[in-house]
Formats: structure tokens, sequence, C-alpha cells
């Protein structure tokens, strides 16, 4: 996945991901950072992410482990 790809079908995911996370942590700088990790995941595994068949269900799981 080219960065273009991932602005455009990960980055998206940004607001539904944070307030995903808010529900599990108490602060919102806390769910900010569990988002930008999971961003930085996410990008490490770019070359493996065109195989997941829904990226939003896996990026929301990695946030709730």
């Amino acid at each position: 996945m080219l960065i273009v790809e991932f602005k455009e079908k990960i980055f998206p995911l940004k607001d539904k991901l944070f307030r995903f996370a808010r529900q599990f942590v108490q602060r919102d700088d806390e769910a900010a950072d569990l988002v930008q990790d999971t961003f930085l995941k996410l990008w490490d595994k770019r070359e493996k992410l065109s195989e997941i068949r829904n990226p939003e269900t896996f990026a929301m799981t990695m946030i709730k482990n």
C-alpha cells in the first residue's frame, strides 16, 4: 500500500477510531495516543493491508487489544 492509498483508506478513520478509543480511556490525550499508535502499527503492516478485508475493523480491534 502506497502512502496515497494509506491516506485515502486509513486517515478518514481517525475520528471514528478516536471515539472508539475514548470508550476505553478516560482522557482525550490518551485516546489520541492510542489512535496514533494504531496508525503507526498499520503503517508498519501496510504491505499486508491489501489482504485485510476490512481495515476499519482491523484498526478497531488493534485499539481494543
